[in-house]
C-alpha cells in the first residue's frame, strides 16, 4: 500500500460521504440554449426543494441513487 493510502487508512478518510453531489435529487450546472441560440447558465440545484445548492452541502432529505436516506438522530 502506498504512503498515502496508509495515511488515509490511518485517519479514516472517507471519500464518498453523503452531501448534495451524491443525492439523486442533485441537478449539476450546465449550459442551455434559449430562444434564437442565445445561451444561459443554469446553476446547479436541487429538484425536489427547487433552490440552488453547493456540491458539498446537505439536508435531511438527502437520499442517494440506490434509495439509501440519512437517518433521523433520536
Amino acid at each position: 500500500m502506498s504512503k498515502l493510502g496508509q495515511l488515509k487508512k490511518k485517519v479514516r478518510y472517507e471519500g464518498n460521504v453523503p452531501r448534495c453531489a451524491t443525492c439523486r435529487n442533485y441537478r449539476q450546472a450546465s449550459i442551455r440554449l434559449s430562444t434564437d441560440s442565445n445561451t444561459f447558465r443554469k446553476n446547479q440545484h436541487c429538484a425536489l426543494h427547487h433552490f440552488t445548492v453547493t456540491p458539498n452541502a446537505i439536508c435531511q432529505d438527502w437520499v442517494d441513487a440506490q434509495g439509501n436516506t440519512l437517518e433521523a438522530a433520536p
